[in-house]
Order: C-alpha cells, then sequence, then structure tokens
C-alpha cells in the first residue's frame, strides 16, 4: 500500500479520536463560564464523563502518528481543567488532643427507607458526636425516632418539625435555629437546621436538584444569609445536590471562607457519594471553617439510601 493512498485513512483514524477529546474538553471547560450563566454551571456533573472523554480522545490521537502533537494540546488542554473552580480542601492533622476531637456524621438517609434500624444502630455505633441528616423521616419507628436516647437533642429544619433535614447532638447546644424556606421536605426552597454548641456552629442542609437552573445559587444565598458572623468553628454538611467541581458550590465555599473535609483517596481525590450502588459523583460534603482540620474520614457502608454515609473527626484549632 503506497503512502498516499494511508494518509486519509490515517486522517479518518484520527477523526472520531479527536472529536471526542474535543467534545470531552468542551464539557470540561464549560465550567469555567458559569459566572455567565446557570446552564454551564450544570457541565460540572457531567465532568467525570467529559474527563474520560477528552483523555480517550487524546489517547485515540496520541495512536495516530500525524496527530501526536494535537493529542499533546488535548493532553495539556485536560490537565489545565484542574485550575477550574472546585471546592477547596481542609488541612489536615496526623494527631490531635482527645479534647480536641469532634467526629461528624452526614448521611442523605433516604426517605422511605427500608431498614431505618440498620441506619440507626450504624450512626449510633459511629462515635458521632453530631448527626447531620436529610431526608430523615417522622414518627416511632424513624431513624431520628430510634436515636431519641443517644442524641436527644434535635433541631429540624422548620418551626413545625414536619423536616427531613436535622441536627441531632449527644450534648445540649447553646442554641438552635430552623432555617427551612418554602418547602421544608426540599424540593422547591433551601431546607437546613442549625445548631451552636461550645465547639461551634452546626447546619445540616439539603439543597434542591440542579434544575430549574438558578434555583440551587438562591437557596445558597439565602444558606449565606443565616450563616453565623465568627465562621471559624463552622461546620456545614448535607447533600448539596452538587459536585465540588460545580463553580457555584466552590464560589460559596470560598466567599465564606469554607473548606471541605470529606473523605478523600490520597493526594486528594473525593471520595463519590452517590449512587450508592456505584458511586460516581460525590453530591455529599462537609465544609468547615479555618478553625477546623481534619483527623480522619471515610465513608460508611450503603445503608438502604442512594447516599453513602460520611464519618469525618475534626480536629478543633483555637
Amino acid at each position: 500500500m503506497s503512502s498516499a493512498s494511508s494518509r486519509p485513512r490515517a486522517r479518518t483514524a484520527g477523526l472520531p479520536a479527536a472529536v471526542l477529546a474535543g467534545l470531552g474538553l468542551a464539557g470540561l471547560l464549560a465550567g469555567a463560564l458559569a459566572p455567565l450563566a446557570p446552564l454551564f454551571d450544570l457541565a460540572a456533573i457531567a465532568a467525570p464523563l467529559a474527563l474520560l472523554a477528552a483523555l480517550a480522545g487524546a489517547l485515540g490521537l496520541a495512536l495516530t502518528a500525524r496527530r501526536r502533537p494535537a493529542a499533546i494540546v488535548a493532553i495539556l488542554a485536560t490537565l489545565a481543567t484542574a485550575a477550574l473552580p472546585r471546592l477547596p480542601g481542609v488541612g489536615e492533622v496526623t494527631a490531635c488532643p482527645p479534647a480536641d476531637r469532634l467526629t461528624v456524621a452526614q448521611f442523605n438517609v433516604s426517605l422511605g427507607n427500608p431498614d431505618p434500624a440498620a441506619v440507626a444502630a450504624w450512626l449510633a455505633g459511629s462515635g458521632a458526636d453530631v448527626l447531620l441528616l436529610q431526608e430523615a423521616d417522622i414518627g416511632p419507628g424513624s431513624v431520628p425516632a430510634r436515636l431519641a436516647a443517644a442524641y436527644p437533642w434535635q433541631q429540624r429544619c422548620h418551626a413545625s418539625g414536619r423536616c427531613s433535614t436535622l441536627v441531632m447532638l449527644r450534648a445540649p447546644p447553646l442554641a438552635r435555629q430552623p432555617l427551612a424556606h418554602g418547602d421544608p421536605q426540599n424540593r422547591r426552597a433551601l431546607s437546613a437546621a442549625a445548631a451552636t454548641t461550645p465547639a461551634g456552629d452546626f447546619i445540616a442542609v439539603h439543597l434542591s436538584r440542579p434544575w430549574p437552573l438558578g434555583r440551587q445559587q438562591a437557596e445558597t444565598a439565602l444558606l449565606a444569609a443565616a450563616l453565623p458572623a465568627n465562621r471559624r468553628h463552622l461546620v456545614i454538611g448535607g447533600d448539596f445536590n452538587a459536585p465540588g467541581g460545580k463553580a457555584s458550590l466552590a464560589g460559596f465555599a470560598r466567599a465564606h471562607d469554607l473548606a471541605d473535609a470529606s473523605p478523600t483517596f490520597p493526594p486528594g481525590l473525593a471520595i463519590p457519594s452517590w449512587p450508592a450502588a456505584l458511586p460516581l459523583l460525590r453530591l455529599d460534603h462537609l465544609l468547615v471553617g479555618p478553625g477546623w482540620q481534619r483527623l480522619s474520614a471515610r465513608p460508611g457502608p450503603a445503608l438502604g439510601s442512594d447516599h453513602l454515609p460520611q464519618l469525618v473527626t475534626l480536629c478543633r484549632q483555637p
């Protein structure tokens, strides 16, 4: 076969790889335009798939001799997306005095969870000082009811108590406050509850889904207005319905000096929390103020919810 006849085939072979790399990069870079419109903020949800597409396309280009310069460009551009907005990571410590340790369990229990006894048993055995729960049922046999003896101080997100987002504490708080706006079951508005303790301020939150566009941004604005003036020892945990690469969530964290203390793989890669059967995205986060560092963090087991729980031990700094 002549070299002349092989050139069209080489170009044809490289075309699908170039298209795949281009689509992947477009998806990754769309997040940079998030400040212009909420539509671009949605790109972060598909970021893992876009990253795989960009890398697969770059690999395909690299295997085609005439496309190797393009492959290098695609790889460099993909790596450059690491500079796009994302949640800042918390500082870590390897040792902490017991008196300064505080363990938080964060979990979207899922309304109608088929095994509330297993959920309650795991949470009770976790050793957590504070529970930040979402989609927790109400009434006899529910997870909060089963944990009432171990966590007697509970604050749900609505003054009526008919709300599925709540903070649960082992020790008595200094103050408690419902923060729900509109629909407390979190389908149309912010769902959140707060408690203040001697150790710090704790907020459980459940944001709406990313659509209609702009709803999450409106809810984080309401949440920002309810934050305490001193955020050094603030802890916000919940189902944000958004990955850490979502520009609006990253912007909220940076604007209020918060860092993500959720479980990570070394060297700081997010451990997904959803869906529990095959976790692909981290939609659940534990955001902390600068007065906390992370001592340990791990995901919990699948417990009848489509989310995995998170168990984080923090070290309180002066």
